[in-house]
């Protein structure tokens, strides 16, 4: 009988000495976020249409100014043949100018060399380019987890599968024993 109980004893301080020798692997769980965000500029054409200028002029005033200074020019260009100087340049004609503030419309009137009002309107469309911003985010989100795994040794299952193999032919020799 005494063999009996060491040989239990000793099964079972082996079964408890390899059960504290399994690796646990507990479970874990980790988590990570990666946000970007990206601005990418584009440019884009806005069209901006013409425009129309309108004034009112007085002509008779303009024709008085155009008279004088060609009346003037004649009279100095008959001196200056008479006394055999070289005849002066004719009188530059002046061009008046108004401006359409919104659209940028330039209306340009003047009285040419024949004495002729000559108008002019200038209108061009225009493009306009501008920038605008296209913005990206992105977001990752990853997470992992690991779950409880119990993980016996090499050595470990050696050990119990030589002494399974010893209780196993332990327990064979009892019952012959006994039997007899």
């Amino acid at each position: 009988m005494g063999t009996r109980k060491i040989i239990t004893l000793a099964a079972f301080a082996a079964v408890s000495i390899l059960a504290a020798s399994c690796k646990v692997v507990r479970p874990a769980s980790s988590y990570s976020r990666t946000d970007s965000t990206s601005v990418k500029l584009t440019p884009v054409d806005v069209a901006v249409k013409g425009g129309k200028v309108g004034i009112s002029l007085n002509l008779d005033s303009l024709l008085a100014v155009y008279e004088q200074k060609r009346t003037l020019y004649l009279a100095d260009s008959v001196t200056a043949a008479a006394q055999g100087r070289p005849i002066p340049t004719a009188p530059e004609t002046d061009k008046q100018s108004f401006s359409d503030p919104q659209t940028k419309a330039l209306l340009t009137y003047w009285i040419d060399k024949y004495g002729k009002l000559q108008l002019g309107c200038e209108s061009k469309d225009q493009v306009v380019t501008m920038l605008t911003a296209e913005i990206t985010r992105l977001t990752q989100e990853v997470s992992t987890q690991k779950e409880l795994v119990k993980q016996m040794p090499t050595w470990a299952v050696m050990l119990f599968g030589s002494l399974g193999v010893l209780l196993l032919l332990s327990i064979l020799f009892n019952i012959l024993l006994f039997k007899k």
